[in-house]
């Protein structure tokens, strides 16, 4: 079967609440069988007879804008600020019903079962490393970018992959620093 044509908004958030702006991306969506229309839980048989299970999650997204920048200015005093930031990013998300899936580098992936859960640790996680922020000089600030999507992931082990993940980082990329950007189907 072709591939079907799906067009999504995404509304992004900027720093400023005051401004809403909208890009719209395309992506190419195949059909997957499933046992139930509305399930949001999918088995997929692949070619080795390997069971995959597939399940509907919202997926947060962050990383360091100008990150490789900030390190080769002070690499000591960066990687020490976004141990810290990564820990209270990781307390927030725990306490909003998430679960850290990964942390490399800049970059932090969460899995949240509800998009309100997602988009409101976002919120917290902005505001929170605002006021952590304000104790540096600006050009000494690690302002991160957040990009929160629904769909499907893959659980391989303790990691997530799949379309819905690659989404959530594309929609990471949209956000200012201190921002956050969310897909439509995030946004119903």
């Amino acid at each position: 079967m072709p591939p079907l044509l799906s067009l999504r908004y995404l509304f992004c958030l900027d720093p400023n609440p005051s401004i809403l702006y909208m890009t719209v991306i395309a992506i190419n969506l195949i059909p997957i069988a499933s046992s139930s229309k509305h399930s949001s839980t999918w088995k997929v048989i692949m070619s080795k007879g390997h069971k995959i299970t597939r399940k509907l999650k919202a997926i947060l997204s962050a990383d360091v804008k100008g990150y490789s920048l900030l390190m080769s200015d002070d690499e000591v005093l960066t990687l020490k600020t976004l141990d810290e930031y990564k820990n209270i990013m990781s307390e927030l998300i725990t306490s909003n019903s998430g679960r850290v899936v990964d942390a490399v580098g800049d970059n932090v992936l969460a899995e949240f079962s509800s998009a309100v859960d997602a988009v409101g640790c976002a919120i917290k996680v902005q505001a929170r490393l605002k006021k952590e922020n304000s104790k540096y000089a600006d050009h000494r600030k690690l302002k991160f970018r957040i990009g929160i999507n629904i769909g499907d992931v893959i659980h391989d082990g303790d990691r997530i992959v799949g379309e819905g993940v690659n989404i959530a980082a594309r929609i990471e990329a949209l956000a200012d620093a201190g921002g956050i950007c969310i897909s439509r189907n995030t946004y119903d």
